[in-house]
């Protein structure tokens, strides 16, 4: 591994490190420069607002999930009308049920994925062999533990039965399911990680793409990326439709290092701005527009979340986002995984119990006001059980395969 080989080669790397972990306040890692043989010191890019946007994006989706839950026989928010509320509060509910673009922050997720893997196999090492070794054993200790979790929690809430489904009714769970569900080749005990399993099978795409890149260039993936853009509205052009549909966002994040840093660095202030308000509204727009599920959403979604993420990582010098920074949204950014995964598990035990202390006639008089409430509730709550989760589970697996990584064996492979 690189940094192994630039430790070797005396104090002017661990001067180095000291300054990216003093001054910049950030963890670096060696890069080598094979000809000369010399370890070259840079600081590993850490985006700290990148990271509490996947958390709020993980409370978005969990938000989106649990709006449409009934309590009192009346849904938290608007999925249908509300049969015997007023207008008037029908169309606040509307509103509300717009300000959380569930859809949009998946595709901020794959874009987000793609800019850090990237990223993370820039500072690793640059033969293929054992880039995509380690890369894939990261992977593979960041996902499964808290995954394979997550499937016991979900046996567990639905008492060892796969709940129903459209067309398909609830079921004894057998040995051979619950494996299946363990090693996500299969999602029926909980549907909302057909996520995780796209991030699975994306990772070696990522490893190809990226070597795609350092032989041929951005330009390459540019191609890549307009081409599976098209793609993306046939669900055929792979064996599995979502990796069909959600193929490009991953290649555009892949984009954000090279081009969306260039281009988002040579602007003004006053145009960032504007084309960050764009691209948040274009976030918002996009399913109320075209509809929830449409192709066309998440085509706009993916490209809108580009910018986003583009401006947020490589333009800090931008005000206005100083609650991104704070320590709370930190800690939910780092949580965001145990929240994507537990979270509508969790919601089969959590509703209930907030469902025993809201008022009937509250519910009924006046949905538009106690659906949120109830959904902040909600959410307060599964941030609690998200970060405890990371804390006992998530970052013990993280810490597990980064111990392996580090192993003379594997570095010396």
């Amino acid at each position: 591994m690189y940094d192994f080989i630039a430790r070797e080669n005396g104090a002017r790397v661990t001067i180095a490190e000291q300054y990216c972990k003093q001054i910049l306040h950030k963890d670096c890692k060696a890069r080598v420069d094979v000809n000369a043989n010399v370890g070259i010191m840079e600081p590993r890019p850490f985006f700290g607002r990148i990271e509490s946007l996947r958390g709020i994006g993980a409370m978005i989706v969990a938000a989106w999930h649990v709006s449409g839950w009934a309590i009192n026989g009346v849904l938290l928010l608007p999925h249908q009308p509300w049969q015997q509320a007023s207008a008037l509060q029908n169309a606040i509910g509307r509103f509300e049920l717009a300000l959380l673009p569930g859809h949009a922050a998946l595709m901020i997720f794959f874009v987000i994925s793609g800019l850090v893997l990237r990223v993370s196999l820039q500072y690793g090492p640059q033969d293929f062999g054992r880039s995509a070794l380690r890369f894939h054993i990261a992977r593979i200790f960041r996902i499964y533990p808290v995954c394979m979790f997550a499937i016991l929690i979900a046996a567990l809430a639905h008492g060892w039965m796969i709940p129903s489904q459209p067309g398909h009714p609830a079921m004894p769970l057998d040995l051979s399911d619950f494996v299946a569900n363990l090693l996500l080749l299969d999602v029926s005990l909980n549907g909302t990680l057909w996520a995780i399993q796209v991030e699975v099978v994306m990772a070696p795409f990522i490893v190809l793409l990226y070597f795609i890149e350092t032989w041929q260039g951005p330009r390459a993936l540019v191609a890549i990326a307009v081409i599976t853009s098209f793609l993306s509205f046939s669900s055929r052009w792979t064996p599995w439709a979502p990796l069909s549909h959600n193929f490009f966002a991953f290649v555009l994040g892949m984009l954000i290092p090279t081009l969306g840093k260039t281009y988002v660095q040579q602007l003004s202030r006053f145009s960032t701005s504007r084309l960050l308000a764009g691209a948040v509204i274009s976030l918002f727009l996009a399913g109320p527009l075209f509809g929830f599920f449409s192709r066309y959403s998440a085509f706009v979604e993916a490209y809108a979340a580009t910018i986003l993420v583009s401006i947020l990582a490589y333009r800090i010098d931008l005000q206005g986002f100083w609650l991104l920074d704070t320590r709370p949204f930190r800690l939910l950014g780092v949580s965001s995984g145990s929240y994507y995964v537990l979270h509508m598990s969790l919601l089969v035990w959590i509703v209930p119990l907030v469902a025993m202390v809201t008022p009937a006639a509250l519910n009924v008089e006046v949905p538009a006001l106690t659906g949120p409430v109830v959904i902040a509730i909600v959410l307060g709550v599964l941030s609690a059980a998200a970060i405890l989760s990371y804390l006992v589970v998530e970052a013990p697996g993280i810490a597990l395969g980064r111990r392996i990584m580090s192993s003379r064996r594997l570095r010396l492979a």
